[in-house]
């Protein structure tokens, strides 16, 4: 789920205290984006049609930015939704919806336990 060696990489190019950092811009970033993914899909369940533009710029910037801090499976997904929304492939945008979400949740939870203080 997680690549190590980018990780590890990172923090040996810039320090430890730069990226805890940075990983809680990219957590605080996900749960955001994440939140406008979930609105809508809350939108599309009470009638209104999906916002493929806005899905395909919330998924390309999790792809990106999760490739970045090592959450491969994260990226991937991210990219799967980015790619059904350019196509406006409206049953993959929805189900892809919810596999972005799970994913997006154990990665944010993995992020989370590595920013926790160690003692």
């Amino acid at each position: 789920m997680i690549d190590e060696t980018i990780l590890n990489e990172l923090t040996s190019m810039l320090g430890e205290e730069s990226i805890q950092r940075m990983l809680i811009v990219y957590t605080t970033e996900v749960e955001e984006r994440l939140q406008v993914l979930a609105q809508v899909l809350q939108a599309f369940e009470s009638g209104n049609a999906v916002d493929f533009a806005e899905v395909e710029i919330q998924a390309h910037t999790l792809k990106s930015s999760s490739a970045s801090f090592g959450a491969i499976e994260f990226s991937s997904q991210a990219e799967i939704l980015e790619h059904a929304a350019k196509a406006h492939d409206l049953s993959k945008v929805v189900d892809q919806l919810g596999v972005v979400n799970d994913v997006g949740t154990k990665t944010l939870s993995f992020y989370s336990q590595r920013l926790a203080p160690q003692g």
